[in-house]
Order: C-alpha cells, then structure tokens, then sequence
C-alpha cells in the first residue's frame, strides 16, 4: 500500500514500516509527501485522517491500534480512490486506474495542440519537442512511484506510437499511402520509449533517495519492513523490487555504491533512458 503524510510538522514515530501516528496531532498547513509499502493508506491533512483499506489481518498492528486511539480519526472504505497532485491514490498497489488517468490526460494535451502537431509549416523535429515539453510530461506526470505491468507498458507504448504517427505521416509505399509500422517508428526515434523514460525517472529517484541521510523519511519508508501475517498467493510487486530487476538488466547488481556518485548515476539513468533490455 501507499502511505502519504501530508502537513506533518513533528517527529515521525517509527515501528518497521509504521509512520509516525502523532503526526496528526501536530499538523499544519505545511505539506510534505512520504511513500513507502505499509498495510493501509493514511492521509493526514487539516488536522484529518483517512485510513483507506483497513485489513482484518492488521487491526493488532503496532500502527493501527495507535491511529485507532487518535483524535480526527476517520475511515474511508472505497476502492475508487481519489485524487491527489494529479494521481489517482486508492486503496491497492495498483497502478492501472493511474496511468489509464494520465494517458487521457496526454490525449487531451494532444488535440489541444493539435494543430500545431498537423502544421506543415512546422518541422518534424519541431513537432517532436512539442511531443517532448507538452504531451510526454503530462503522461509521466509522478510516473517515478509507478510499478509498471506489462499491460500497462503496452498502453503506453501505444500512446506513444500514436502520437509520433501523427508527427510524421504516412509513407507512399506501391502508390498507396499507409500508416508507419512499429518498427519503423523505432528507427526514427532511435531507441527513445517513454517507457524506458519513465524508468529512468525511477532509477533517478532510487538514486536521490538512496544519497539522503538514513534518518531522512523517505529512506526509512523505502526500506521499512511490515512484520504481519500475509495473504495467501504470490505477494505483489514492490516498487525496490522493480526498479532493481531494471537495475540487473542493465547489468548493475551493487547499485548502492554507484548511487552516492552523483556523477556515476546520471550516466547510469542517461544510459537506461535507451537500453534496449528495458
């Protein structure tokens, strides 16, 4: 799950993964923004907590009892989810409503420009910098917290082919004029993919969260642990795990070393921006 603490203003108390249940108490205006994996969704803001998804298994947690016994304490139990600084946050570690949020986001930034993007009075590379600045930024808007499917890999790679066959037209080919193909596409663009993008975003974050003091709260949240029973099945991906196997396809196994040479790692991030294995 996702943790988010927004107006914290004190000390976080901290039990494996558990955010600090005080916070609440002391909260102000002020916003600051926390993730980590944990057992349930907590919202602090305006003196008000939410706690979305509150599992059975997790009514004795050392973090639960303690929210339990707070003032301004409410329950919020619906799996639609709402609205936070332009992401979807809802109760599962799933991303699929988020991303399917921002892809109509970047549709609708695509017909707002649209006709810039037919001008023939526009260069091709022109159009591919307006591509860059005003409709990529507007899909991987928080993408650096995302645990990507293969599914919504997909999705993207379409948004993205979609909006580069409108940059560059059709192709005369037997005189018949057709759409580009896939691979055609790849070689024009040379590798770049807005999901090999959005996982260097990741990795990029994986290394300024990893050269933070440890007693910085996103460290603590990033590598917190939850000690409770779990559900049977396969457990669900986490976000360190992902970003890791990335890591090991790159050929990078002690990423921890290079992440604290902030020099090393931007090459590391450059060069994850356009490998082939990701």
């Amino acid at each position: 799950m996702t943790i988010i603490i927004l107006s914290l203003t004190v000390n976080v108390y901290y039990t494996n993964v558990a955010v600090a249940a005080a916070a609440a108490a002391a909260a102000t205006t002020t916003t600051t923004t926390t993730t980590t994996t944990g057992p349930a969704l907590l919202t602090v803001m305006k003196r008000q907590i939410v706690l979305v998804s509150f599992p059975s298994r997790y009514e004795n947690c050392v973090l639960c009892v303690q929210l339990r016994n707070l003032p301004h304490f409410n329950t919020y139990n619906s799996g639609h989810g709402f609205q936070y600084l332009g992401n979807i946050i809802c109760n599962t570690t799933e991303y699929n409503m988020c991303i399917k949020e921002r892809i109509m986001m970047g549709n609708k930034a695509y017909y707002a420009n649209k006709q810039l993007v037919n001008s023939s009075l526009i260069s091709r590379n022109s159009k591919l910098q307006i591509y860059r600045t005003l409709g990529r930024p507007v899909v991987t808007y928080g993408s650096e917290s995302w645990t990507l499917t293969m599914e919504e890999e997909t999705a993207l790679a379409v948004f993205k082919r979609k909006i580069l066959r409108k940059i560059y037209g059709p192709v005369k080919e037997y005189e018949l004029w057709r759409n580009r193909r896939n691979d055609e596409i790849e070689a024009i663009i040379k590798g770049e993919n807005i999901v090999r993008f959005i996982k260097g975003q990741r990795i990029r974050w994986l290394g300024h969260i990893e050269r933070m003091q440890d007693t910085a709260i996103p460290k603590k949240m990033l590598y917190g642990r939850l000690y409770a029973t779990r559900r049977r099945g396969r457990p669900k991906m986490r976000w360190l795990d992902d970003v890791s196997t990335d890591l090991r396809k790159m050929g990078i196994n002690e990423w921890r070393d290079s992440a604290r040479d902030r020099e090393a790692w931007m090459r590391i991030v450059k060069e994850a921006k356009a490998h082939p294995g990701l």
